[in-house]
């Protein structure tokens, strides 16, 4: 059997051993899929369709071990601003390390494309948007404390 096989069978074994209300369910959990989505510069990324919901996920793998606390801060910030609607849910943190070999998140899955598939990829309409986003986020009053 390959990796990429045993990782998504992992993934789906633990996927079906959450508590239903971690992930915002109200069923037991049944994973119809795990797609693997690609690895960025340190995280791998996998999507999971859940059977009889419309919902997805990303089960994102933090892959930089010498970047310790990297799951921990995003979790912490996407928690900080989850109230405006600006980013994924956020669902699970896992740093235990027990089933898989590195500290991962669970996320809402939003639908769109990767920037870079967009019309306006690096043009003038995507620099002031993205000038729009930011300063939006900066202007968001931050609720709890946040190192």
């Amino acid at each position: 059997m390959n990796s990429i096989f045993i990782m998504k069978e992992k993934i789906k074994s633990y996927f079906e051993s959450l508590e239903p209300k971690l992930l915002g369910v109200h069923r037991e959990i049944n994973v119809s899929y795990v797609k693997k989505l690609g690895q960025g510069t340190s995280n791998l990324n996998y999507l999971v369709k859940l059977r009889g919901i419309p919902q997805k996920f990303i089960f994102r793998m933090n892959m930089d071990p010498r970047n310790k606390g990297k799951s921990r801060r995003e979790f912490e910030g996407l928690k900080a601003v989850q109230h405006i609607n600006i980013a994924p849910i956020v669902r699970v943190l896992d740093e235990s390390k027990k089933i898989f070999d590195a500290d991962f998140l669970i996320l809402d899955y939003i639908e769109g494309k990767t920037v870079d598939k967009t019309k306006i990829y690096l043009k003038d309409e995507m620099i002031v948007g993205v000038a729009n986003l930011l300063a939006k986020i900066h202007s968001i009053k931050i609720i709890g404390n946040l190192n």
